[in-house]
């Protein structure tokens, strides 16, 4: 790829990662009633979880257009509502055919983050020496997120592989990793582990 290429690639890929910068993410809240907190989580399991503690049947799915749902546990079960349910009365109600079961929402998310980790690997590794120190920061900040919504060990361990591959080649992307989201320690430790646990195999 040539200098003009390389330039225009790296804009290319800094605009994208404004973009998703820009959109909100998949998340799950759950309204503690005694503190009138909301807590969010980036996974359904510690949102299933949380829900369970606080003896709830019900949370809320944030999806990443920004469409909410609810979701409701039903005989034992948490269901993605496709349509609103009255509160107190949703989780009384047994699933519609378009309703989905949690697993198989999250099991979408762990795709979705999967995808777009690739995606942006294939483009930065096409770009080359075309993008500037901030990008790849921004870039790995953005895969980090993307990373912490995976649930599967299978998706996670592909997603770090290729997070760690962007390390070894892009130092300021390595820089941005090990940075990224303070206030979840041990992003880029987990991201390193199962990509030396791969490597084991």
């Amino acid at each position: 790829m040539d200098a003009n290429n390389q330039s225009q690639g790296g804009k290319e890929l800094a605009e994208r990662i404004q973009t998703v910068r820009g959109e909100p993410a998949h998340r799950f809240e759950v309204y503690d009633h005694d503190f009138e907190v909301t807590h969010r989580f980036p996974k359904a399991s510690d949102a299933a979880a949380k829900a369970d503690e606080f003896g709830s049947t019900r949370f809320q799915h944030r999806d990443a257009d920004g469409t909410v749902k609810q979701v409701d546990k039903v005989d034992g079960q948490w269901y993605v509502r496709n349509d609103p349910t009255p509160f107190g009365q949703g989780n009384q109600q047994p699933p519609t055919a378009a309703d989905k079961p949690l697993a198989s929402v999250q099991a979408e998310i762990d795709r979705d983050a999967l995808r777009s980790i690739e995606i942006r690997a294939e483009q930065r590794a096409a770009v080359g020496q075309g993008v500037d120190a901030e990008t790849d920061r921004e870039m790995a900040t953005i895969d980090a997120h993307a990373f912490r919504r995976i649930e599967d060990k299978n998706v996670q361990e592909s997603a770090a592989v290729e997070m760690a591959n962007n390390a070894r080649e892009f130092p300021q992307y390595k820089d941005g990793l090990d940075k990224a989201i303070p206030g979840y320690p041990g992003t880029a430790e987990k991201v390193y582990a199962l990509d030396a646990a791969h490597d084991e195999k």
